[in-house]
């Protein structure tokens, strides 16, 4: 399926109302303020959980902010996930979380998202909504 207008254009039409903000919120680019990374498929022959290597921060991970499984073989720094980083489990529930654990390697299934420095800053218009975000993405605990 492809586009056949423009984001900008069907973001100025919002047809169906989904789009809209309320009016002093600014309306920016994801990448102007972000940068989100897809996890990585790592091949599960390199897994562990006896700590070996770095830790593999898989969806079941997300909530609750650690994980039992580690990754010894290669990778690309581009999939390691630092602390305070937003990461989501991209499962039927989207659970998202501020990653608690030590340094970790994204696997597939989970995105890790990352705030531009410029929006953190005092004054920045992003800056009220910062603070907003991360006091809702406190580890949660769900019941079962």
């Amino acid at each position: 399926m492809a586009l056949t207008a423009s984001v900008d254009d069907l973001v100025a039409r919002n047809e169906n109302g989904l789009l809209g903000k309320h009016p002093t919120w600014a309306r920016v680019r994801l990448g102007d303020v972000a940068t989100v990374q897809n996890g990585f498929a790592f091949e599960s022959r390199y897994f562990n959980t006896e700590g070996r290597g770095v830790p593999l921060l898989r969806i079941r991970d997300v909530v609750r902010g650690s994980t039992e499984t580690w990754y010894e073989g290669p990778y690309d720094e581009a999939y390691v996930v630092q602390r305070d980083d937003l990461v989501t489990g991209m499962d039927g529930d989207f659970n998202h979380a501020l990653w608690r654990g030590p340094p970790a390697l994204l696997n597939n299934g989970s995105a890790d998202s990352r705030l531009a420095p410029s929006c953190c800053e005092s004054g920045s218009p992003s800056a009220p909504w910062v603070a907003t975000w991360k006091r809702s993405t406190r580890p949660r605990h769900r019941s079962r």
